[in-house]
């Protein structure tokens, strides 16, 4: 496998995990795997580094699923579960959208830093 830029880096990491808890999330144990693909496939948890202050997308969901889908999942969204409060849950995915197409607006325009950097490592 080809070294990226973000496989060493000079000076201190930070790398942020999604970590599920069932017992407090509210869903079987054997669901874990899912409820996280699920939080990134929502478009929640976006995989994405950050290397010197310009961002990359490291995965983008070919088919995006919604917000909805993951917070059926867990009985903290009880309150959300299952279509009630279909107004909050539409703005909380236009503010979920909103927020994935700033990420990608950023990504795209670092796309070319990124370039430049693999082609100076090759």
């Amino acid at each position: 496998m080809k070294e990226g830029p973000s496989a060493a880096a000079d000076g201190p990491s930070f790398i942020n995990v999604l970590s599920t808890c069932p017992p407090g999330w509210g869903y079987d144990t054997r669901d874990t795997v899912r409820v996280a693909r699920l939080a990134v496939e929502c478009r929640y948890w976006p995989l994405f580094e950050v290397v010197e202050g310009h961002y990359r997308m490291t995965h983008e969901p070919a088919h995006p699923r919604p917000l909805q889908e993951w917070l059926d999942m867990q009985k903290r969204f009880a309150h959300l579960r299952g279509g009630r409060n279909p107004e909050l849950i539409a703005e909380l995915q236009r503010e979920l959208d909103r927020q994935w197409e700033m990420l990608k607006r950023r990504t795209a325009e670092d796309a070319a830093w990124f370039a430049a950097r693999e082609t100076e490592s090759a």
